[in-house]
Parts: structure tokens; C-alpha cells; sequence
């Protein structure tokens, strides 16, 4: 996992959010037009955590700020 290799680089991890999803879904071939948001979170350092650790750390963090970035700029097409 990137955890590991950031553990074994002796590198920080940087998550990041965006809100792509709201206007190119995962699954599905129809993509829209939008404004695609990112937001850079605070580094994460995995010296004394297990990947397992890091991983759910950034994940955690990164879903919040998708809801929040989600809700503060909701796709005009779904209301």
C-alpha cells in the first residue's frame, strides 16, 4: 500500500479530497460538467503506526472533507 511506502521511505502522507465523484460517478458512463474541488489535508506521519493505521487515519479524513466539500458545493444538475 502507499502507507507502507511512505514507511519505509520515511515520507509523511498527504491526503487529499476532492468532489470528482459528483460529476464523473465510479460506476456508469455518464460523466457532467463541473467544478471538480480539492482539498489538501495535514500531513500524516507513519512512524509508529501500522499501514492498517495510516491508511484508515487519511481515509477517515478524506471521506469527511468529501461530504463536507460535497455540501458546500452541491452539483446544480442534482437539485
Amino acid at each position: 500500500s502507499g502507507a507502507a511506502v511512505a514507511k519505509e521511505a520515511g515520507c509523511m502522507i498527504v491526503p487529499v479530497a476532492h468532489n470528482a465523484g459528483d460529476f464523473w460517478p465510479r460506476r456508469g458512463l455518464h460523466k457532467h460538467p463541473g467544478t471538480i474541488r480539492f482539498c489538501i489535508g495535514p500531513p500524516i506521519d507513519p512512524a509508529g503506526r501500522s499501514p492498517k493505521e495510516s491508511n484508515v487515519l487519511a481515509q477517515e479524513w478524506i471521506e469527511t472533507k468529501m461530504r463536507e466539500i460535497s455540501a458546500l458545493y452541491p452539483d446544480p444538475d442534482s437539485q
